[in-house]
């Protein structure tokens, strides 16, 4: 027998023809499902059933734990096509439109979000705690009021653009870290502030400090991600929605 047909021989053997075939699948369908403790996945590229300009009553969670936001009747946001890397986002009028999911998680998470942020409004919150105003909100948006962004109540200029981020806050239950397009814009910033009705578009509690922003993507995790991990969850944002 030649080494040539050896060669064709082994790589019949099915164990090593399976073993490649797991790897690549699950390489091509990774998603944030594939790290541990996901608690929620709101996704709006998934969501069916709408029109461009829709109203949307229930941004699913893909989580599997049916923590879906819901926007009450005259708070919702609006479903609009084409926008963002050829996929649909939910748009948030900063006037109008929010809405809320139930989760309560201690101190200790993970959040990821991709907006796409055009408007002027100051200290506007993309996801917040239901805080309203006191200091202690959760909010991972890019804010625009001098092109400046927020996190618990620290402001930075580091990010000078408007247009499509991704913002991913971590927490250890004492401190969090926030990052924008996967570069640190604050970090050990001291709130132990937990999480507990979230708010999308605006403070949840009350109707303050709207965002006027398109939502494209959001998930949480109950655990702080170490960079490996963030880096992970990062790529797959960068490469879905065509980020920087």
């Amino acid at each position: 027998m030649s080494a040539l047909t050896v060669s064709r021989n082994r790589s019949r053997i099915p164990g090593k023809v399976d073993a490649v075939k797991r790897f690549v699948t699950s390489s091509s369908v990774w998603t944030p499902l594939s790290l541990p403790s996901c608690e929620m996945w709101l996704d709006v590229s998934q969501l069916t059933g709408l029109n461009d300009n829709d109203d949307c009553t229930t941004w699913t969670d893909y989580s599997g734990n049916a923590r879906h936001a819901t926007g009450p009747v005259s708070f919702k946001p609006k479903y609009r096509t084409n926008i963002q890397n050829g996929k649909p986002v939910l748009r948030f009028d900063a006037v109008s439109s929010k809405m809320t999911g139930s989760y309560t998680s201690g101190s200790t998470f993970t959040m990821y979000l991709v907006e796409i942020s055009s408007s002027g409004i100051a200290y506007a919150r993309s996801v917040s705690n239901g805080d309203a105003g006191a200091g202690d909100c959760i909010s991972i948006g890019v804010r625009t009021s001098g092109n400046n962004c927020y996190v618990d109540g620290l402001i930075s200029s580091s990010k000078a653009s408007y247009g499509a981020h991704q913002c991913a806050l971590t927490s250890n239950g004492s401190t969090k870290s926030y990052y924008v397009d996967g570069v640190a814009i604050a970090t050990g910033v001291a709130n132990s502030s937990t999480l507990s009705v979230i708010g999308f578009g605006a403070a949840n509690t009350t109707y303050a400090e709207p965002c006027g922003a398109d939502l494209a993507e959001f998930i949480l995790y109950s655990s702080e991600h170490n960079s490996t991990d963030r880096a992970t969850v990062e790529s797959y944002l960068r490469t879905k929605w065509g980020l920087p």
